[in-house]
């Protein structure tokens, strides 16, 4: 299995709308779920790795207002291995962490890592 450098990830911004809230001004904490799932498959992306997931856990960590919050989620590679690999992926609203996730995906047969 081969650890990968810090450095390698792969970011995505969300403007947060009342569509995705819950309650009068809070995010639905399933949307972070999604969010979560989405980039721990993206996070292989710049390494010609292509997945589905397999396993997915994540946590909240500050609440969300809904209107006007801008959400910066990154993904990255923590390890591989010849049927898949492991990402953790960071949510923050400006420099504040609001949410993070760990979990495996399942290498597709026509990925580049494929065994």
């Amino acid at each position: 299995a081969y650890a990968w450098p810090e450095w390698e990830a792969l970011g995505y911004t969300l403007l947060v709308t009342s569509d995705h809230g819950i309650g009068p001004d809070r995010l639905h904490g399933g949307i972070i779920g999604l969010l979560v799932d989405e980039m721990l498959v993206y996070a292989g992306a710049p390494h010609d790795l292509w997945g589905m997931t397999a396993k997915v856990r994540y946590w909240l960590r500050k609440p969300i207002a809904l209107e006007g919050v801008e959400l910066t989620l990154r993904g990255r590679l923590i390890q591989q291995s010849g049927r898949g690999f492991r990402a953790v992926v960071s949510v923050h609203s400006g420099e504040t962490l609001v949410a993070e996730g760990e979990g495996m995906c399942v290498l597709r047969a026509d990925s580049g890592g494929a065994e």
